[in-house]
């Protein structure tokens, strides 16, 4: 390997838990792959992959945009990345019975999938369909069998939050 060669580094899952390597791509020498120019230092390479990726913004619009699509209720998006540091924002939406609710959770997965995003980190409770929790990091999206949701309260427990809710009228978010 020259000196102006770059290694991608991954963390080993598997015997070797949390320890760094080369990753072994036995198809695409690296010689092959694309880096920037090495004065360009490694920030570039960070900017230049964030720059094509949506904002996250785009993708929490997405996401109530799916959820309306098929007549998920009461939609909203309550800002608690002041005080949760695990994300930044919760959508929270309701259906009228379980196959509504599971309905509106597999549209919301392609809608931010067709704004660019990728697939959630977590998803739990699409086999019960009462409450299911797509977790996509910096969002995540709740979706609730509406009784669900009143016993719950998210709304209530974030009462105190900044939050923007689904027009109809205008298809869009709104300060609420």
């Amino acid at each position: 390997m020259s000196g102006g060669d770059r290694v991608a580094l991954r963390c080993d899952p598997g015997p070797n838990r949390g320890q760094w390597g080369p990753i072994r791509d036995q198809e695409t020498p690296l010689s092959e792959t694309t880096s920037p120019a090495p004065e360009a230092g490694p920030r570039a390479a960070a900017t230049t992959a964030e720059s094509s990726a949506p904002d996250t913004a785009d993708l929490v619009a997405a996401a109530a945009a799916a959820a309306a699509d098929l007549l998920a209720t009461d939609i909203v998006v309550i800002d608690v990345g002041d005080v949760l540091a695990v994300t930044d924002h919760f959508v929270i939406a309701s259906g009228s019975n379980v196959r509504q609710v599971k309905r509106i959770a597999e549209e919301i997965r392609t809608g931010v999938k067709d704004a660019g995003g990728s697939a959630p980190v977590r998803t739990e409770g699409l086999g019960e369909g009462n409450w299911v929790l797509l977790d996509y990091g910096p969002f995540v999206v709740h979706v609730f069998h509406e009784r669900t949701r009143q016993f719950y309260d998210l709304d209530g427990l974030w009462s105190d939050m900044d939050r923007r809710v689904w027009d109809p009228a205008t298809e869009e978010l709104r300060a609420g």
